[in-house]
């Protein structure tokens, strides 16, 4: 029997990323981090309230927004949120 063509492909999780970072450059995770860091800082500038932007994002909380956000900008969302008002005026 041959296998269906239509639907969701599937592929396993190592063959997906490695062809991911293969075509991409990065690991899906590394890119996917990026990408929700772009999104937050336009969403800050904003002024799209904290707990909106980790729904948006796909956060489980606030919290694990705010702290991501930290680990991978270097300053809390709130700071950055600050600055860059700062940098508009």
């Amino acid at each position: 029997m041959a296998p269906p063509t239509t639907g969701p492909a599937r592929v396993a999780s190592p063959v997906f990323s490695a062809r991911f970072t293969r075509l991409v450059g990065e690991h899906p995770i590394k890119y996917l981090t990026r990408w929700r860091m772009h999104k937050a800082t336009r969403l800050l500038k904003n002024d799209v309230e904290m707990e909106k932007i980790a729904e948006l994002l796909g956060y489980e909380s606030e919290v694990a927004f705010r702290k991501a956000f930290k680990r991978e900008v270097g300053i809390p969302p709130a700071k950055y949120r600050k600055m860059s008002a700062s940098l508009q005026s």
